[in-house]
Order: C-alpha cells, then structure tokens, then sequence
C-alpha cells in the first residue's frame, strides 16, 4: 500500500522466530470437488429449488506457527454483555441481509458483509455518519480472484488463480483467498459497480450450454472495473483451530462490527426447522432459526461461510432441540441439545426471507465452531484513495501451504531478511507511505521494514539509499499495513 516510489526494495528483518510465507508463483492449483447441499427433507418440510445452494467454501491448510515464549492475545479476557447485535446499531441500519442465490460465492458474501459492518462502525465512531456504509460487491470480489486483470502498475502480469479440473469460478473460494485477493487491491468494489445479478446471468447461461467460464463472448464484468475500488484492506485478522474462546470471537465483534466465521452447512441435520415464531403461532421458521452441530468436531467438515453479528449467552438451549428420522425423541432431543445456553448471532447469505428474516441463531458449542477447520476473519477497511499507488509483486492467493507441491512455506529464523525489488512505472516521482505483508504467527512477533532506493545492483536489496523505516509488530495471523516513519 505506497504511494510514490522510483526504485524499491522491501527488506524485512525478523526479530523473532518466524516461518515468513513469501509467493511468487503463477499459478495456483486446487483440485476441488463440487459440494451441493440440498436442504430437502421430508414431504413435511419441503424446501423450494431456490434453497439448493452451492455453498461454495473451500476449507484451507495453512501452517500457523505459534512463537515460542510469546503470549498470544487468542485468550480473550474482556468483559462483554450478556448479548449484543452489531446490525441493531444505528450506524448499521444500511447493511441488508443478501441472497446468494445459485452461486458457490458464500465466502464473498460473508467478507463483503463483515467489511461493511467494520467501516460503517468506524466511520459512525468518528464522524457520527451514519450513511457512510455502501453495498460492497461479493460478486466484483469472486469474479475478479479466478478472472485476474494486471495490475495498473505492470507487476502482475502472468499471475493468476485458477481451479483444476472441473471447478468453476462462482463456486469455490474463503476468507484466505479473498484476503490476499484484497491485498492486490481489486475491489472492495460497490455493488452498483459490479451487480450480482450479472454473475446470475452468467451462471445461467452456462447451464444452458451457450457459454463456458472461460468464453470470452460473455463476462460477468468488464476488466476496466477490476480496480475501482471503493474500500481498499488496511488489516485483516484472521483466528483458526480449536483454541478460539468464545470472548475472543466477541472481542473481534465489539471492535470490527462483525467477523467471518466457517461452518458445516446441513439445515436437516441441524437446524431446528420446526421452530415456532411464537408460542401461539403455527409458522414455522423456513430454514430455521436455531442451529447446532452436534457431531463430533474431527468429523466436521466446513462447507459455507457466515457473517457473525452479535451473541445472546441466555438464548435457550432448548431452542435447538428437534427430532430425527427414525430415533426415538428422547435420543433426538438428547444428541441435539447442547449443553448450555448461549448463541452466536449469524447473519447469512439466503435472503430475508429465510432463518429469522434472514439471521439465525448458532450454539456456541456447535462442533463446527470447535473444530480445527473452522476460520475466522475480521477487516478493518479503509477509502480506496487513502494511497494512491501499490506496488506489488505477486497477485495470487496462494498462502504457499505444503500440499502444494513446490510451493512450499518459506521459513526463516530469527534475524535473517527477505526483500522484494520494484521499478517505478509510474511516470511520476513517487513517495512511499507504507508497506503491507501477511503474517501467519500466532503471538507477538516483531518485524523491522526497511526501503531502500536507487539501488546500485539488482541484486542487493540494500545497495541504494534507505529511504524509510519503521518497527513494526502482530499478535494476530492476517494481511497487515504497516505506515513508514516519516
């Protein structure tokens, strides 16, 4: 995230122990298998075709390393409310509850959805505003991640994510993939932009016949708009594994608005469908309102993402409870209650007219929430134009996990460096404000940045002049920006 430069050289000094995850690649490769989870049950509780989603979330293998004798802020201690709702804020009466009908792009619905909660609320915190918020586009942040456009500046030409075999574009990606997508600034994008609807066109098309993903006769969008950004990613924090309590979840909520969170979608299973609106109602809740996943968490699965919004510790354990086919109802209600009262307040991406006008409520013992699979994500966004240039080098959202074979992580011990080298191409002179990188280090890790100019060999980082500095450091796993010393 810089602004100006005419020669840079990024070196990055360890301060301690650390695997640092550096790509450089063209390509990457996933060989994925379409899930299609169907939501029909019994004749009692048909579900219409329109809820036969493709969730679309791709679970990811990704070493965090955990820095010896340091003390990792995972272990919230705060203090919280005994409930709480990021959307009955005033500053979030703007976000709507989205649909993303057939396509698999769950994934960029949750993280456009947790980006407009964090800049709504921090812009309401600041200015009072409570107009800021805009309708980011999910479909502007799918499309672009597998349909790469090179960069304004020239220095991402070649690369590109693709999926092997069979896998279309609209139905596979997560929090990792679109978080090193953002770090390339293409998009956060506004939904009038880049609509959602021309992704259903498409889709629509392709299942007729008339055209495959990668046709040139059809796309979703024009390249011209890969880059008009309206938010640009400053931070990302990302938690995973079985170890995330729940007041850390509840301390991301509290500070960004809301949080990614990845979960095993089966609505028969378990998702309590014959909820009652009321005591003395007989409608029921389509989809239901009330979710816990009461298998065993090694066996989970995550196969959607959700935006989390608030928590209710007292909602009543009982809510959950429900019967299965062909168990007694007291083996039912036995394996489908949790033990404790205590939900998450999801937000999810099937329209507001499914769940409870579109949320549900999620035991905070459900087995996806504990399993080592499960992943979650906060932003902290910024206006697209608060830097004017981005020098980057690779545009892939490779996290260089070993199962890729070549494309292994990169790791390095206390006090070695790693450097990227650029060219201004620009046709300005140039003034760099800041440097991001992504960091998977569970606890306090230090970096020193250094940018040096006017090299003298290519092959010297620091053969110019050191034009910038600072000390830097992270307790969390994500995409960082770290702002020069003056």
């Amino acid at each position: 995230m810089i602004k100006k430069i005419l020669a840079l050289a990024l070196s990055i000094t360890i301060l301690t122990v650390l695997p640092v995850n550096i790509t450089s690649y063209a390509a990457d490769e996933y060989d994925l298998q379409t899930q299609d989870t169907m939501l029909a049950g019994s004749e009692q509780t048909k579900v219409s075709e329109r809820y036969k989603h493709l969730n679309g979330y791709i679970p990811v293998q990704k070493d965090i390393y955990k820095v010896p004798g340091s003390d990792s802020n995972i272990q919230s201690e705060e203090e919280f409310p005994s409930a709480y709702r990021s959307d009955k804020e005033p500053w979030a009466e703007n976000i709507r509850v989205k649909d993303q009908d057939k396509a698999g792009v769950c994934w960029a619905f949750a993280m456009n959805t947790a980006a407009e909660y964090s800049y709504a609320k921090e812009v309401y915190e600041k200015t009072g505003e409570t107009d800021a918020v805009k309708e980011l586009s999910p479909g502007h942040l799918a499309y672009f991640l597998y349909n790469r456009v090179d960069d304004p500046l020239k220095n991402t030409t070649g690369d590109f994510n693709y999926l092997a075999g069979d896998g279309k574009w609209f139905d596979y990606g997560n929090g990792l993939f679109g978080m090193q997508h953002w770090a390339s600034w293409s998009g956060a994008a506004l939904e009038e932009t880049a609509p959602f609807g021309n992704i259903n066109d498409h889709i629509i098309r392709e299942k007729s016949g008339n055209v495959t993903w990668d046709d040139d006769s059809y796309r979703p969008y024009s390249d011209e708009y890969a880059y008009s950004d309206f938010l640009t990613q400053q931070e990302c924090i990302n938690y995973d594994g079985p170890n995330v309590t729940v007041n850390t979840i509840k301390s991301l909520i509290y500070k960004y608005g809301a949080v990614t969170a990845s979960v095993e979608s089966d609505e028969v299973k378990y998702m309590n469908l014959y909820e009652r609106i009321s005591d003395d109602s007989e409608k029921l809740y389509l989809v239901g309102r009330s979710f816990y996943n009461y298998s065993d968490p090694h066996n989970v699965i995550v196969n959607h993402a959700v935006t989390i919004v608030g928590w209710d510790d007292n909602y009543p354990k009982s809510n959950f409870t429900h019967t299965i086919a062909g168990m007694s109802d007291e083996d039912a209600f036995a394996l489908t209650t949790p033990e404790n009262d205590g939900a998450w307040v999801v937000q999810n991406s099937w329209g507001s007219d499914c769940h409870d006008a579109g949320f549900f409520y999620m035991s905070y013992e459900s087995a996806d929430q504990k399993c080592g699979q499960s992943e979650f994500y906060a932003f902290d966004m910024q206006p697209a134009d608060t830097y004017k240039y981005n020098f980057q080098y690779d545009g892939t959202a490779d996290n260089g996990s070993s199962f890729n074979s070549g494309n292994e992580d990169f790791y390095t011990v206390k006090g070695t460096s790693a450097a990227n080298i650029y060219t201004n191409t620009s046709g300005e002179p140039v003034t760099i404000d800041a440097v991001g990188f992504t960091n998977y280090n569970e606890g306090l890790t230090g970096y020193n940045i250094e940018v040096y100019t006017g090299l003298s060999d290519p092959n010297d980082p620091k053969s110019g002049i050191l034009a910038g500095a600072a000390d830097v450091s992270t307790e969390t796993v994500g995409a960082k920006t770290a702002v020069l010393d003056a």
